[in-house]
């Protein structure tokens, strides 16, 4: 489930003392309640904590026992006060359930009760600022962490519903660093989506690696730490960000003797070549980046650079001995994310285009890690006649239309198999990883969408389709007609790369004809793969195919709609397009 996982970072700058300083650290999980909804993940967060700052970190650490009950933390937090001595640092970390009345933010242990008023709810909880870092405060210690992952949804009912959601903000204070796991009244999460599989909640599994390096800057930690939440979480559209309150130099580091860390500096040394210098530099750089940093900060940037300082130098050369016009353009597409189907309020959606079957279902996110070729165009009739005439695909009806650089038609699922062995094996490809192929389902999607998210590739403008899609004209007479294009192409194919390219360089993937995928069909996306690849099965009796063709209307042209034909289907109406995974 979704919870609020707010962390709470307390820094105090160093102060002189005589006594030798030490570490020490006390952590505490809650998972477990009596009658509280439970939580996940608390104990795995916690036990996550005190292997960092007791094996990387130095510290004395002292757990203690899962599930506490609140006289449990008062007699075991009282004894560990009596053991701070001026000059240490100290850690508190807390995972479990908090609540806030808006002035102070409240610690909940196992024995709360749901049915509790707020006057006992203030007796029967701690008092994070009053209780917890006021007393540590007292003891005079150099420096205080408090890690408090307790920031959820109201976990209390009845009369209580008021409650605020997470914990109040804090004010900095001198020589202190707050920081919340998310934003005020953000929702952080435990994981991702039913399969993420991380054994810590979304915020721990981003900050312990970071959290690991004694020399490196806080700020550097906590910074980095923040922008990666925030993007991990967009990948399911939550907005999740962390807060951070400061008044800690930006130099300050676990050790003392602090060091930038090599890596941020790698990293945005690459993005910075990747920014400035030619378009033959931009695009080397921004490849590479890519590449050594899928999740870094700057990948969203760097796969729009690689897009635009790639452009010139676009097309893929084939594989080949020499050059060979019985090889399909092709367009180098990066590696990339997004939001796969069609959102609930889509006009004209299909309850397939979603998660779960019938209406009400959401898009689910895809990501590829890896670059593809993608056929600039559909292939031709041209092109297939070419695999005819050395013998390696069947002879296709001739629908009427035209054939030249007019999409093949009339052609099924095996026969397009063939094509790709002839054009594999004529190339020395066949079995290797970079083969010629069909796109996947998700792989045509985010080469339709070309980064947009409305109904087609020019941002969803309705009015504008008729510039990018040959699909039904005002003057046809085929029933569904409401597109009212005069394009000159009424109940038939155009010539491919007759209407405009989408941001990618691709053409017609609105309309003209529709395009067979690999994947198996299902009715939904449920239990397809979210990393770009296809879904398939032995024996499986339709194949998807997508994009609508040039007798469909608007609805039917959408980047999100999908279709299914048995794969030995012959159509007037139906060809396809090529990909090529890239090493």
């Amino acid at each position: 489930m979704a919870r609020f996982v707010s962390t709470l970072l307390f820094l105090i700058l160093f102060v002189g003392f005589a006594h030798a300083q030490q570490k020490k650290a006390f952590i505490v999980g809650v998972q477990d309640y009596a009658s509280l909804q439970d939580l996940t993940r608390t104990i795995e967060d916690a036990n996550g904590y005190s292997s960092v700052f007791k094996n990387d970190l130095g510290f004395a650490v002292t757990p203690l026992a899962s599930n506490p009950k609140r006289g449990d933390f008062n007699r075991a937090f009282g004894a560990f006060l009596e053991t701070i001595k001026p000059g240490d640092e100290v850690v508190f970390v807390f995972s479990g359930h908090g609540w806030s009345d808006g002035a102070e933010n409240y610690l909940v242990f196992a024995d709360a009760r749901a049915d509790a008023s707020e006057f006992e709810l203030k007796e029967d909880t701690i008092a994070l600022s009053r209780s917890v870092l006021q007393r540590i405060r007292d003891r005079n210690p150099s420096l205080i962490v408090a890690i408090i992952d307790a920031c959820r949804d109201n976990p209390f009912t009845g009369n209580k519903n008021a409650f605020e959601k997470g914990l109040a903000r804090v004010e900095a204070v001198e020589g202190t660093l707050v920081v919340y796991a998310a934003g005020e009244r953000q929702k952080a999460r435990d994981r991702l989506n039913d399969a993420d599989k991380a054994p810590y909640s979304l915020f721990t599994r981003v900050l312990l690696p970071k959290l690991r390096d004694p020399n490196r800057p806080i700020m550097d930690t906590l910074d980095e730490t923040r922008d990666e939440v925030e993007r991990q979480a967009n990948t399911i559209r939550h907005k999740q960000r962390p807060a951070i309150y400061s008044d800690v130099s930006n130099k300050f580091c676990f050790s003392g003797n602090c060091t930038r860390s090599s890596g941020i500096d790698a990293e945005l040394a690459l993005w910075t070549k990747a920014s400035i210098g030619t378009r033959e530099a931009r695009c080397a750089a921004a490849k590479q980046y890519l590449q050594l940093y899928p999740t870094g900060q700057y990948r969203d940037a760097a796969d729009i650079m690689a897009l635009k300082a790639c452009e010139a130098g676009s097309t893929v050369t084939p594989v080949s001995s020499s050059p060979s016009t019985d090889i399909p353009e092709m367009v180098t597409l990066p590696m990339g994310r997004y939001f796969q189907g069609s959102p609930s309020d889509e006009e004209g959606r299909y309850d397939n285009e979603d998660d779960k079957a019938g209406p009400g279902g959401d898009q689910r996110h895809v990501q590829t890690k890896y670059s593809i070729a993608v056929g600039k165009y559909e292939v031709t009739w041209d092109e297939w006649l070419a695999c005819v005439a050395d013998q390696g695909c069947p002879i296709a009806a001739d629908d009427g239309y035209g054939k030249g650089r007019r999409p093949v038609t009339n052609v099924s699922w095996h026969d397009v198999q063939k094509y790709l062995a002839w054009l594999n094996t004529k190339h020395d490809l066949t079995g290797k990883p970079d083969r010629y192929r069909l796109l996947s389902e998700s792989e045509w999607e985010y080469a339709a969408r070309a980064r947009t998210k409305g109904r087609f590739s020019n941002d969803g403008n309705e009015a504008e389709l008729c510039k990018i899609a040959n699909g039904a004209d005002g003057s046809t007479s085929i029933g569904h007609r409401n597109k009212a294009c005069s394009d000159g192409y009424d109940l038939e194919t155009a010539p491919v790369g007759s209407f405009a390219a989408n941001a990618f360089g691709l053409y017609d993937m609105h309309g003209n004809v529709w395009e067979w995928v690999e994947d198996c069909h299902t009715e939904t996306y449920s239990g397809t793969p979210s990393d770009g690849s296809a879904h398939t099965f032995p024996d499986c009796a339709r194949r998807e195919k997508r994009g609508g063709c040039y007798d469909s209307a608007p609805r039917n042209l959408r980047s999100a709609v999908r279709d299914r034909d048995e794969p030995v289907k012959y159509a007037v109406s139906l060809g396809f397009r090529i990909a090529r995974t890239l090493p």
